[in-house]
């Protein structure tokens, strides 16, 4: 199979190069669809999370993905469920517990225009970034302010989460998380930790793309 396939790449015309690029592209964009449809239905720009230590197990094991969901700016997370969140200072999201929910007032960080901010009721004043846009000017945000807050931990762990906040914030506020787990994938995500860890194989995954392109095409 590998001579033929060697034969064909030799006797391959401008034509034929054409064909295997734009069919290369084509795969790409389908993929690039299929991601984006994904991200509309799940309500977030990062609808899957790959584990990629072993701070969740037995539940969850490294190599798995896990769906995550967006719904009304995160206000319906509770203590128990299983969130991924992002941080500014992070280039790789997290997928942990929460472990405590709180109203608090920080007098060292004030509330701004991302933060959610309730009243002594608990009711909520203002939402986060995405309630910005939503109105002619932003609102005025008591000082000192209530707002909700989260903190973490992976169950396999034995401290919280609060060493991998902001510096010196040792909670999470709702626009830091992207949403609750949907559903775990057991071992879809090892494909993209073996892409990450070593540089050869993406070489070697390119190359059987293209090979297998190649090879598959009826003369």
């Amino acid at each position: 199979m590998f001579s033929k396939t060697l034969q064909r790449v030799r006797s391959l015309s401008v034509f034929d190069v054409l064909y295997y690029v734009l069919k290369f592209v084509l795969s790409i964009c389908t993929a690039y669809m299929h991601w984006n449809l994904l991200k509309l239905f799940l309500n977030n720009d990062m609808p899957g999370i790959v584990v990629l230590t072993g701070s969740m197990v037995p539940g969850f094991m490294r190599g798995d993905i896990s769906a995550i969901k967006s719904t009304n700016h995160n206000l319906g997370i509770e203590v128990g469920d299983i969130v991924g969140y992002s941080l500014m200072h992070r280039a790789i999201p997290i997928s942990h517990r929460i472990i405590e929910r709180r109203i608090i007032i920080d007098k060292d960080f004030p509330c701004d225009m991302n933060s959610t901010v309730v009243d002594a009721t608990g009711a909520v004043l203002h939402h986060g970034p995405s309630s910005i846009a939503k109105v002619a000017s932003p609102p005025v945000l008591p000082s000192p302010c209530r707002r909700l807050a989260f903190i973490t931990k992976g169950d396999a762990n034995k401290v919280k989460d609060t060493f991998l906040y902001t510096t010196g914030r040792v909670y999470l506020e709702p626009y830091e998380v992207v949403g609750k787990m949907l559903i775990n994938l057991p071992g879809l995500g090892y494909m993209t930790i073996l892409l990450q860890e070593h540089k050869w194989a993406k070489v070697l995954l390119f190359g059987m793309i293209i090979f297998m392109a190649i090879s598959g095409r009826e003369e």
